[in-house]
């Protein structure tokens, strides 16, 4: 990043806790809102206003857009927040038509041009006051909700249109393998980045791609279940939010796109709501409470 670009991230970041100071921080969360699709001009323009009216950070948790649209995507929501930053994780979808390599390279460029632009899944917790911070890990789905050894269903576009994972070219145990890897070392990235986010804060922001929890699939039990859920991450959270009571934990993720809730005694889980074609806000963090917004 060059020395002009830190210097507008540090003065937009240095505002956006000044302002937290004397208010409560605001930010506007969104999962799948897909803007590599053919989106009606109105509906994209109606969406983009929608967040320069906010003059609010974002939260996206994945599925942007695509492997060939994501950077003229970023740059787009860039420009939109004005400054403030767009926190983000990659989905599924952001693969699609690429590959994990060539996206990556496609996010760090990106990075580092629009310096508002925040990779979760590649920063330490970000203070959003000084009780509270956000991470994020580029999250993916396990099979494991499942019994080892059932038959999955590859049902998934994802194996079909991501280079890593495709069935044109790797056998479906070197693609189940290749999958599971991805959600373990996910897994120990989340580990290591909330061990330490405890350690000074009292209220962490937490967000994924797929759900944690098989119970907030809205079908229940379908072929596509296993692609849904990363079930060892939902194993986790559940037992160290018990065993640190005196946080408070709130999990955004996506990727279903219907809207669901998880909660226990200081774990609040929130699945974000979307629709193809119709990107949207769809929920608003204010001092660690999630509001759902209304669906017009």
């Amino acid at each position: 990043m060059n020395v002009l670009g830190m210097e507008i991230l540090s003065l937009n970041v240095n505002v956006f806790y000044a302002l937290n100071e004397v208010n409560m921080f605001k930010i506007l969360a969104m999962s799948d809102i897909h803007l590599n699709f053919d989106i009606n001009n109105g509906v994209r323009r109606k969406f983009f206003n929608s967040i320069r009216k906010a003059k609010c950070p974002i939260i996206i948790t994945g599925d942007i857009g695509d492997g060939r649209s994501l950077e003229s995507n970023l740059k787009d929501l860039s420009e939109a927040c004005n400054g403030f930053p767009v926190y983000f994780i990659t989905g599924n979808h952001d693969y699609y038509h690429s590959s994990f390599e060539r996206t990556d390279e496609i996010i760090h460029l990106s990075v580092k041009n629009f310096p508002n632009l925040v990779y979760l899944s590649e920063s330490s917790p970000i203070r959003l006051d000084e009780e509270t911070c956000l991470i994020g890990v580029d999250s993916w789905y396990d099979a494991k909700i499942i019994p080892e050894g059932t038959y999955l269903n590859m049902l998934m576009n994802d194996f079909r249109y991501i280079e890593n994972l495709s069935l044109i070219k790797k056998s479906r145990q070197e693609v189940i393998k290749s999958f599971q890897k991805r959600a373990s070392d996910a897994l120990k990235d989340l580990k290591e980045i909330l061990s330490e986010a405890v350690k000074k804060y009292k209220n962490i922001i937490i967000t994924s791609h797929p759900l944690p929890f098989g119970c907030m699939e809205v079908v229940k039990g379908s072929d596509a279940s296993p692609f849904y859920i990363w079930h060892e991450a939902g194993l986790f959270i559940a037992d160290f939010s018990k065993n640190n009571p005196r946080n408070e934990f709130l999990w955004l993720c996506g990727h279903t796109h219907s809207r669901s809730e998880w909660h226990n005694e200081n774990l609040n889980v929130y699945c974000l709501g979307s629709q193809y074609y119709f990107p949207r806000i769809d929920g608003i963090i204010t001092d660690m409470r999630f509001e759902y917004e209304t669906v017009k």
